[in-house]
């Protein structure tokens, strides 16, 4: 999901018969060069495990204004058919 100034949220879920073994959340950005340190601290992130799903959330502030970034939220499942 890609990141803008303020809160974006993001799901991953197993599928129907499957259980969630773990889960991960994580912010990338497109630049050039590495970020600087002003850019990676703009952005705060955190998950939540509930059930069968990943929540994902992200906050950022204007520093992130013109840069591309996205949010990534993964589930690892297993079972199912």
């Amino acid at each position: 999901m890609n990141l803008r100034p303020g809160t974006v949220h993001a799901i991953a879920a197993c599928a129907a018969g499957e259980r969630l073994i773990s889960g991960w959340q994580s912010v990338g950005f497109y630049t050039a060069a590495a970020p600087n340190g002003t850019l990676i601290r703009s952005v705060t992130s955190a998950q939540t495990v509930r059930g069968d799903r990943v929540d994902a959330r992200a906050r950022a502030g204007v520093a992130l204004r013109g840069v591309h970034a996205v949010l990534q939220v993964g589930a690892v499942c297993g079972g199912g058919s």
